[in-house]
């Protein structure tokens, strides 16, 4: 997929890269959105529980801020990084001609397949200025409101980039197959194995987790565009009914493509990449992180569907019972942390994982020159055993 920074450029002063300034910004942004989301979320979980003081919200707070903002800004910088590194060297990428190589291959195109590959990118950079009216939505709700402008812009710029590049990445495929170098190789690929039963049902575990986190997101979407659309002086009812539509068609679309292709490949397999997670260094350490960023990724959503419910009452819409909103959130939160595990379990796993040591390999001249060699040395030794024998004083002459 995307090369690691040492394989895209060599950076003699250690400056950094575009991708890991870009990532770092967007990652204060989603620090910004996700620090107020896991405040709603404690509160909402200990109200009528724990009495408020300013004990009690120092903690939520202080908890908040290390989870919500410290530990997972900092997983998404490094997951973000590997997509920007690809989405760069893309971009700067040249053929042997020295003209891009990305404005060669959609060339290629047919009219109705460069209208569907431009098509695509324009709706998956509508699902990046979602994220980033979604962050702009929390980030209002917390202590740092007077940055919200600021966390919409880094996160909406963060994931274009990455919701592109993902569009980008599902062409690979289809131009290398149409480069003839690569016709022998691309048969010798194209031929699928047969899955098993339980590869299978892994499969599909990976399908309906993104089909899950699918609802879970266009949810948010549907409140980060409600309110934005409200602040631009456009009435309550049709700005819900917009931002329902847009995130349900275009936001739901982009996000299944996106996590889908990750998540029914990683539980496909799940076990043997479980032993490869398991088998990387410091290992636990990864999986304390991911684990960290999933919670915070469901309390987003867990919150997320609670600031949604106050938007419906201020329309003026007939609720269900608080049990169903209950288990909305609930299973939206599930979902939504279960889709960020398995995804942050798959970056870590490409990025860390060994790489097993090339054998050397041994010719049959190799061979036997191995075995003159090892002949020779046996005589040569023979040889000396005799002359050390025949040097040496016997018991006689020594007595």
């Amino acid at each position: 997929m995307a090369t690691s920074l040492a394989e895209q450029t060599e950076n003699p002063t250690n400056l950094p890269t575009y991708s890991q300034i870009i990532s770092g910004l967007g990652a204060v942004g989603i620090a910004l959105q996700n620090y107020p989301a896991v405040v709603i979320f404690i509160n909402s979980l200990t109200k009528n529980i724990i009495p408020v003081s300013q004990v009690s919200t120092a903690l939520i707070h202080t908890s908040a801020l290390t989870t919500g903002g410290i530990a997972s800004g900092m997983v998404n910088f490094w997951m973000n990084v590997e997509l920007l590194d690809g989405f760069f060297k893309r971009m700067t990428e040249k053929n042997d001609e020295g003209n891009y190589k990305y404005i060669r291959e959609y060339q290629k195109l047919t009219a109705w397949e460069q209208l569907q590959y431009f098509s695509g990118i324009a709706v998956f950079v509508v699902t990046g200025i979602l994220f980033g009216l979604m962050a702009f939505a929390f980030a209002m709700e917390g202590p740092l409101a007077l940055l919200s402008v600021v966390a919409g812009v880094l996160v909406a710029g963060i994931m274009t980039i990455q919701e592109v590049e993902t569009w980008l990445q599902s062409y690979d495929k289809l131009f290398q197959s149409r480069d003839p170098k690569n016709q022998e190789v691309m048969q010798e690929d194209g031929e699928e194995t047969s899955l098993d039963h339980w590869q299978l049902v892994g499969k599909y575990c990976g399908h309906l987790i993104a089909a899950g986190n699918v609802l879970a997101l266009s949810l948010l979407f549907t409140l980060g565009l409600t309110q934005s659309l409200m602040i631009l002086q456009i009435a309550l009812l049709p700005a819900l009914i917009t931002g329902f539509t847009i995130a349900f068609t275009f936001g739901a679309f982009t996000e299944y493509f996106f996590y889908n292709a990750y998540l029914a490949d990683f539980c496909k397999d799940f076990g043997k990449n479980w032993e490869k997670m398991l088998a990387i260094k410091h290992a636990w350490a990864g999986i304390a992180c991911i684990s960290t960023n999933a919670l915070v990724n469901a309390a987003l959503t867990y919150a997320g569907v609670e600031l949604l419910t106050g938007v419906l009452v201020a329309a003026s819409i007939t609720l269900p019972p608080v049990a169903a909103i209950t288990a909305l959130a609930a299973i939206s939160a599930f979902f939504g942390g279960t889709a960020s595990f398995i995804l942050g379990t798959a970056f870590w796993i490409r990025q860390n994982e060994s790489k097993p040591q090339p054998k050397p390999v041994i010719t049959s001249e190799g061979s036997a020159g191995l075995k003159r060699y090892s002949n020779w040395t046996k005589e040569s030794a023979a040889n000396r055993d005799l002359e050390v024998q025949h040097h040496l004083p016997t018991n006689s002459a020594v007595s």
